[in-house]
């Protein structure tokens, strides 16, 4: 089976810390089957937050129907213009993983960041769902971009 790609053509802005599911990165998935899924999420954040604050920063989340397992290995690095690179790595599983990996860049200047994403879907016994990427800005009126390449991509294992 080869990997089905989904792509962002474009640039999407966010400014609501309501979390809401991407409308690209996201794939149906069968009932009784087990899927294999990577991807890269580049993000800017129009402020992200200092060790310790809250001025900032990306939160996002990977969720599948109940019944559904996800393993996955997700690892973040971020850059904040002028400061050093942070990265944070982290592996688990369960039917919604959700992250606020915002606390992270000891610097109070805008930062670009991408979230590698590789998993496996489990799907055997379930019913058929979305697997479903979504994300929103920590704070409210703080933009959070996911930049346009960004990718979700899956295949079908068994």
């Amino acid at each position: 089976t080869t990997w089905v790609g989904l792509y962002k053509s474009a640039d999407e802005t966010k400014s609501s810390n309501t979390m809401s599911t991407d409308a690209t990165l996201r794939f149906a998935f069968a009932a009784n089957k087990i899927y294999a899924y990577q991807g890269a999420i580049k993000y800017y954040a129009s402020t992200p937050a200092r060790m310790g604050g809250s001025k900032g920063g990306f939160n996002f989340a990977l969720s599948a129907s109940t019944g559904t397992t996800l393993t996955y290995y997700m690892d973040l690095t971020e850059q904040a213009l002028g400061a050093g690179v942070a990265t944070l790595a982290e592996s688990g599983g369960g039917a919604t993983v959700v992250k606020n990996w915002n606390a992270i860049t000891n610097a109070d200047a805008d930062g670009y960041g991408t979230v590698h994403i590789d998993g496996t879907l489990d799907n055997t016994g379930g019913v058929a769902g979305t697997l479903q990427f979504a994300w929103c800005p920590e704070d409210n009126g703080v933009n959070a971009i996911v930049k346009a390449g960004s990718y979700l991509e899956y295949k079908l294992v068994n």
